[in-house]
């Protein structure tokens, strides 16, 4: 609901209108030194790319995934080391979370920042599939600082979000809408070129609010600026003056069909018999063998040789796909991990 501030600023018959873009894109967390027992630490940098942004691009660090599952934080290390699946971000003398009220001051260099992790099995984190971090930035059409976080301005002009909204039920009409549409940040100084590398934007959630001068906003949504529905980052496309974020309403992802891609013969020239217009399957937790067992499409061999033959597990193209344990024939016997390598693409 809009508050009392809000509506006085809308009444206005002249106004400066702001519009705030919170991005949460991700990063794999690669490099881990073991800090004491089963504890593990990484050093993790909350101003980024200091050679192009005087003081830095400012992230705030909002979550940890172990194998896609999101592990609770801790405010204190004892804590850490006593509960498994869980960890504490500790920025050098600046307490538990950095914030950026001196960023245009003289904060030139990026201090050392320890993330401590404990993994929910104990074991290094090297031996789990993917750790990430997911963080949050700020951009802003003006220059502006909310609850102690600067937000850049990089929206600025032909840079403005486009947001479109159409109808996608025919049986509820106007009364069931999503949005869609892109953001545009200024990429001039080269900011995004090696970020739209490093960091995975894929379905990162982007959050847009509109307000102006003199009204209040708190980080995730609250006090006086309205939010614009809830996005999720279909792509990014990094280009010599500005970095496009083409996005898409999140409710959108719950209207489309399951799975929504198909076999065809125009795209696997060898697909095997029967399999035109058949689903591509999306997958999702652990399959094993027996009921409910998936059975890959063959796109190239005649299924009659042991080797040569490539299937089709999951659509790659809508999700991935981060470990393959095991492979079992029809009666659920296991192949070995040399023919699984060899044989099985996915």
């Amino acid at each position: 609901m809009a508050t009392q501030a809000f509506l006085d600023f809308v009444n206005k018959p002249i106004r400066q209108s702001i519009i705030l873009a919170e991005i949460e894109p991700r990063e794999e967390l690669a490099a881990w030194t073991l800090r004491s027992g089963t504890v593990y630490e990484h050093e993790f940098i909350t101003f980024v790319q200091n050679d192009i942004v005087p003081g830095g691009l400012f992230r705030e660090l909002i979550s940890i995934e172990e194998d896609g599952v999101v592990l609770p934080r801790k405010t204190d290390q004892l804590d850490v080391v006593n509960t498994p699946g869980s960890w504490l971000f500790t920025p050098s003398s600046q307490g538990d979370v950095f914030k950026v009220g001196d960023k245009l001051g003289d904060k030139l260099g990026a201090p050392s920042e320890v993330l401590i992790l404990h993994t929910s099995d104990s074991a290094a984190p090297s031996t789990h599939t993917l750790i990430r971090a997911v963080f949050r930035i700020y951009f802003s059409t003006v220059a502006a600082i909310h609850n102690n976080v600067y937000y850049e301005s990089r929206m600025t002009g032909e840079q403005l979000p486009t947001i479109t909204q159409e109808a996608e039920d025919l049986f509820f009409g106007l009364a069931k809408k999503v949005s869609s549409g892109s953001v545009s940040l200024n990429n001039a100084d080269g900011l995004f070129d090696k970020l739209a590398a490093d960091w995975v934007w894929r379905n990162a959630r982007v959050n847009l609010y509109v307000g102006g001068p003199g009204l209040a906003h708190t980080q995730g949504g609250g006090l006086d600026y309205v939010q614009i529905g809830q996005h999720l980052v279909e792509n990014f496309v990094p280009a010599l003056e500005s970095a496009i974020l083409n996005i898409r309403d999140i409710h959108k992802i719950t209207l489309r069909p399951l799975p929504p891609n198909f076999f065809s013969i125009t795209t696997y020239p060898t697909l095997e018999d029967g399999a035109e217009g058949s689903p591509i399957p999306l997958i999702f937790g652990k399959f094993l063998s027996g009921a409910g067992a998936i059975q890959p499409t063959r796109i190239v061999g005649d299924g009659t040789s042991a080797t040569n033959n490539t299937y089709v597990l999951a659509d790659a193209s809508l999700q991935s796909l981060f470990a393959i344990d095991t492979v079992y024939d029809a009666s659920g016997t296991a192949f070995g991990s040399t023919f699984i390598q060899r044989s099985l693409v996915v």
